[in-house]
């Protein structure tokens, strides 16, 4: 609109509205002063107006209006004027006429788009945006599938146009893509074969690679996925296949599945192999067994002799309804089917009483091994170190000075050593200790599971037994990025937190100088 106001104001003037007109005063301007120009658009010329004179472009016509309209845009003209009482021509004046307004152009169109960015079909000369944002010359957009968005384009200006209006919108929301495919080799399948725990209804894979990779997803069903490896609420000895596609996101669907890993989960008898309790009998008849309430157990399961399934899992301790003079089978368990960790006890093997046959009913009161319950050791695992033992499910009737122990170094009775607490030595570098917990005057004992003691000792980074300044010496050597010889960054990292810096030479340094802590 500003452009065009010289024009208006020009034409305004060619009319005689304006007074203040040019007088044709031979003592101001000579017929041969060539004429003004007071405003130029892309298709007209407007010449200051002189009372007296007429005007003509070119070789055109003479005439007494000073507006020249129908010209092309950026196009060099030339104007005369003369005066009409003695007709003598003035010079000539040049002028070029504007540039235009191009036109608007239709709305833009996807070229295409990925995870990351959109690219609008590109026009030489084009500007671009996105809603409410700054025009750019680029037509590449950041990628959103969340929503729609509205994408414009218009004419930019240059040495030939003015810039346009904008285009009308193209509305947009982009359709996810579709994913990678998957491929399933030994590099992907290798952390499985070094960690996974299958037992009757679980299995379970422990693995920082997938635990932290949100890249798949993995499904039994190939309806519920999951981005853990870890299954629940299995049936016993089933084989079992794991599926594993991408993970869908709100830019990717997701990937064909395709077949990860197969299973098949344990027997409850090969589950229950490594388990030290085992329910016990508190009366039966012969259609009827009820058993010990074991402290932690929450259910119990019925079998045949050869495991399998009568009666499922069930929280009462009784069983009814059994067939008389057979043998069964009764299993615990002390979490449920949904928690992987869960532990199947050994089987109480029973055979129900024939017909008429009585049985001596429960002492309560009596204690029993399965009373004392889950028998752990525990300690750094550090030579010279105590190991200790601990007890789940302990029953509070178990009066504690009646435990006798019996510890075991390589499957080695140790003789003498009776107490709770074994202290280690330099010399059980590498070694392996289990307990037997006695009860007072009973036979029978609960065994615990094998406690390995390390085959090295931090800080002995030279593997000499030795905590030295060598040691110190080669760490440091280590740490300034020096090739050392014979150098274990196991042992190096004496403060157990990951790394070896100056934090572990330090502690080197206490030891050998005798400080505690």
């Amino acid at each position: 609109m500003k452009r065009l106001l010289p024009f208006f104001m020009a034409v305004f003037m060619m009319f005689g509205t304006v007074s203040a007109s040019i007088a044709a005063d031979n003592a101001e301007i000579t017929s041969t002063v060539p004429p003004i120009v007071i405003a130029v658009t892309e298709n007209s010329v407007v010449l200051a107006p002189i009372i007296g004179y007429e005007y003509k472009m070119g070789d055109g016509e003479w005439q007494t209006r000073n507006l020249f309209m129908g010209l092309e845009p950026l196009t060099k003209y030339v104007f005369y004027q003369r005066d009409t009482e003695t007709g003598i021509v003035s010079e000539s004046t040049s002028v070029w006429t504007d540039k235009p307004v191009a036109e608007a152009p239709p709305p833009p169109e996807i070229d295409y788009y990925g995870a990351y960015n959109v690219f609008l079909v590109y026009t030489p000369g084009y500007e671009y945006k996105m809603d409410d944002g700054e025009w750019q010359s680029s037509a590449k957009f950041k990628s959103d599938f969340s929503r729609e968005h509205r994408y414009y384009q218009r004419v930019a200006e240059s040495g030939a146009n003015y810039v346009s209006e904008s285009s009308e919108a193209l509305v947009y929301k982009l359709d996810k893509l579709p994913a990678r495919d998957i491929i399933v080799d030994n590099d992907m399948l290798e952390p499985v074969f070094l960690t996974e725990v299958i037992g009757c209804y679980y299995f379970y894979i422990e693995s920082d690679y997938y635990d932290n990779n949100l890249e798949y997803q993995f499904s039994i069903d190939r309806e519920e996925w999951k981005k853990y490896l870890y299954f629940g609420n299995l049936d016993p000895d089933t084989e079992y296949t794991i599926y594993v596609r991408r993970t869908p996101n709100a830019a990717y669907y997701p990937s064909e599945e395709k077949v990860f890993y197969t299973f098949r989960t344990k027997t409850l008898l090969n589950a229950s192999k490594n388990s030290k309790t085992s329910p016990n009998l508190k009366m039966k008849s012969d259609t009827t067994v009820e058993i010990y309430d074991l402290v932690g157990v929450k259910d119990y399961i019925l079998t045949d002799a050869d495991g399998n399934t009568v009666k499922g899992w069930q929280s009462s301790c009784v069983f009814t309804d059994l067939s008389p003079d057979t043998e069964y089978m009764i299993f615990g368990r002390n979490q449920s089917t949904d928690y992987y960790m869960g532990g199947i006890t050994k089987p109480l093997v029973f055979k129900t009483l024939k017909p008429g046959e009585t049985y001596e009913p429960y002492e309560p009161g009596k204690i029993t091994i399965s009373d004392i319950g889950i028998v752990s050791l525990s300690g750094s695992k550090e030579p010279g170190d105590p190991i200790r033992v601990s007890f789940s499910n302990l029953s509070s009737s178990v009066d504690k000075s009646k435990l006798r122990y019996e510890w075991y170094r390589n499957g080695v009775k140790l003789e003498g050593v009776t107490r709770q607490t074994c202290t280690t030595t330099i010399d059980d570098l590498g070694c392996s200790f289990t307990v037997k917990v006695y009860y007072d005057e009973l036979t029978e004992y609960i065994e615990s599971c094998r406690y390995d003691v390390n085959d090295y000792i931090l800080g002995d980074v030279n593997g000499d037994l030795k905590i030295n300044l060598t040691d110190a010496a080669m760490t440091l050597k280590h740490i300034a990025k020096w090739n050392v010889d014979g150098f274990n960054e196991k042992t190096a990292d004496y403060k157990r937190d990951g790394f070896v810096n100056l934090r572990d030479v330090s502690k080197m340094l206490q030891t050998i100088a005798g400080w505690k802590g």
